[in-house]
Parts: structure tokens; sequence; C-alpha cells
């Protein structure tokens, strides 16, 4: 990864609108990154991108570190180790969402590291809502989200429905956002047992939102329900099953014992959104949340 320039035109010359949480997740994932992007970002400590790559690759070190042991399992020095890195990953981000507080993949991955600090579900939604002002139908943060939603994240599945409810009524034709909807009710599917499982997907109201097109205007409808692979994880690797292994269970706490993953179902066929796009905004004292990283 020596050919910086190239990674930047790249990266800088992708389709606006396009979800660049998957480029920083596959540079981040590089084995021994950091320590190339460590002097990179003490030369040029404005670089958004190289600030966003090394702060994901710091969750990646942090969460390996834990390994994907159950939190019994895990000693005291690993759990210290693991929000170390985390910590180290917010001061980085933070300065990118300063210096652009438009930049979609740094703020993807200031909605993950809420998880492991235990910062709380009001923080990760603030965050969403920031990333939200710019990128408004934002897959990979949505995914990130709604796995905070979820009951093995101390959420409930009330919020996770409400939630992924909530980003496809909007969502403009042609996006991903209903497989937000049928990975909550796959979830909440296999959460089940016995008689409870076997009539689940039976019902109306779940069958509805499966198969039929959601309700709203007109501009938000689509005509058809497609099967398909594709949920949310498919572009965002912090909320994927092979994230989940490399990165430890989800736990319903930092602490605790995870869940099984989700199995997609149906997703709505929709195009990728043109969200409106701010730069070069001046950093505002909400976006420094330097109190918040103990």
């Amino acid at each position: 990864m020596s050919d910086w320039a190239s990674i930047r035109q790249y990266v800088d010359g992708l389709p606006y609108g396009t979800d660049r949480s998957f480029a920083v997740s596959v540079l981040s994932e590089v084995d021994g990154v950091e320590q190339w992007l460590h002097p990179l970002v003490a030369a040029a400590p404005d670089d958004v991108l190289a600030l966003t790559v090394l702060g994901a690759r710091e969750v990646d070190i942090g969460w390996k570190i834990r390994t994907t042991a159950r939190a019994k399992d895990v000693s005291r020095e690993q759990f210290a180790a693991l929000h170390t890195h985390l910590r180290q990953a917010e001061q980085l981000l933070i300065r990118a969402t300063a210096l652009d507080p438009s930049y979609d993949a740094a703020w993807a991955e200031r909605i993950t590291t809420p998880m492991g600090l235990q910062l709380g579900q009001n923080e990760a939604r603030r965050r969403y809502d920031r990333l939200a002002r710019h990128h408004p139908h934002h897959f990979s943060a949505q995914g990130r989200l709604l796995q905070q939603l979820r009951p093995k994240w101390s959420g409930s599945r009330e919020a996770a429905h409400d939630f992924a409810r909530e980003c496809l009524l909007p969502a403009p034709e042609g996006a991903m956002t209903g497989g937000l909807v049928a990975e909550v009710h796959m979830e909440h599917w296999l959460a089940l047992r016995g008689p409870e499982r076997e009539q689940y997907l039976r019902q109306d109201h779940v069958r509805a939102e499966l198969v039929e097109p959601p309700s709203g205007p007109p501009s938000t409808r689509t005509s058809t329900a497609v099967m398909a692979g594709s949920p949310s994880w498919a572009v965002s690797p912090r909320s994927s099953p092979s994230w989940r292994t490399r990165h430890g269970p989800p736990p319903a706490s930092a602490h605790s014992a995870a869940s099984r993953p989700a199995t997609p179902g149906a997703i709505w066929a929709k195009t990728p959104p043109r969200p409106t796009h701010a730069t070069g905004t001046p950093p505002s004292p909400e976006d420094d949340h330097r109190s918040l990283v103990r």
C-alpha cells in the first residue's frame, strides 16, 4: 500500500454518493497497514482518508486482541487493550469528521466504536444523525446502528423494527434499505423456539413487510420485492457475520456472550441515492467528543 496517491485517486474518484465505508474497510483489513499509516498521518494530519483508514484499522486491531471468545474467557488485559485501540480510533475519527463533517466513512466508523466503549445507544444515534444530515440513506451506517438497537446489544426488537422501517419508508427507488427490514424479521425469527418460530413468518403483518411494497407516497414505493442475498452487511463488513467472527460475538453488552447472526430474506430493489454533500465546513465544538473518550 505504498502508492497512497493512487489509493486516494481511486477513493476520491468513486461516483457521487457512493458509500465509501466498504473501500475503507478493505484498506483497513490489510495486515500491518497501521505501520505505514502512522507516519503518513503524522506527516499529513489533515488527510481525512488516512485518518479514517487508520481509525478503522485501530478498531480491527482492538477486536482481534479481544478475540471471539465469550466474555468470561476474555482477560482484563484483553479488554483493556480493546478499549485502548478504540479510544485511539476515536481520536483519529473525531479529527476526520471535524475536518470534513460530511465524510461518510469516518462517521460510519464512529457509529461502531460506541459499542466497545459502552457510550450508549443515544450517542450512537446522535452520530448517525450527524452523518444522515449529509447522507440520509447511508446503508452501511444504517446497518451499523441497527446492530446496536438489537437485543444482543441491550436494545429491543421494537427499537430494531422501528428503525428499519424508519429507514425504508423515505428511501429512494432502488435503495437496498429493505434488506434491513428483512434482517430484523429473520433475527427475530431465529430467536424464537418451537411453535412461535413456526408461526412467526406466517403472520400477516410480517409477510406484508417482507413481500409487499411499503406504504407511503408513490416516490417511496417499489413495484416488486426481490428475493436476494444482499443484506445490510453486503456493503458493511463491520456488521457482517465474517466481521463478527473476527472481532468477537455481538454481546448484550460489551462484556457478555453472543447470539446467532441473522440470515436475511428479502430486499427491496432500489438504486443508489445521491445525498447532499457539503465540504469545508469549519469544525464545530459539537464534533469534538473527547470528553466521551475515557
